[in-house]
């Protein structure tokens, strides 16, 4: 028969070793806690770095389809205002006349350049916005 000592033992060492105690779990989530405030600082910059990337780049873009623009017409610069065409007065702009030279054909395609702009767009217009126009 085992001694009481023994069978004593056994008990406080299998109550022990069935789960964590209140003060492990809290330890470990404090820890968790920390590593986390440390990291999230880390993702943030790394985002901030990667949007100024970006946006250095469309600017880059625009730059590029200027001077393309410029080679293509006898190195002429597309208008900085809206010019008359046709009689008409155009309401477009630079960023019009070089949307072909930005890869954004299909909105240069699109558009109308002795048509006055309407203050109403459908949600398709709205969307062709091209991405290297934004920099936030």
């Amino acid at each position: 028969m085992p001694s009481l000592h023994k069978v004593h033992a056994c008990r406080l060492l299998s109550r022990r070793c069935r789960g964590f105690t209140l003060v492990e779990l809290l330890v470990v989530i404090a820890i968790i806690a920390t590593l986390i405030g440390l990291l999230l600082p880390a993702v943030q910059s790394a985002r901030e770095a990667a949007r100024r990337s970006a946006c250095s780049n469309n600017l880059k873009q625009i730059g590029l389809g200027g001077l393309t623009y410029a080679s293509a017409r006898n190195n002429q610069l597309p208008p900085g205002s809206p010019q008359k065409s046709s009689g008409n007065v155009a309401y477009h702009g630079l960023f019009s006349y070089l949307l072909p030279f930005i890869e954004q054909k299909a909105i240069w395609d699109s558009l109308n350049l002795d048509q006055a702009p309407r203050l109403e767009t459908t949600a398709s217009e709205a969307c062709m916005l091209p991405n290297s126009s934004i920099c936030r």
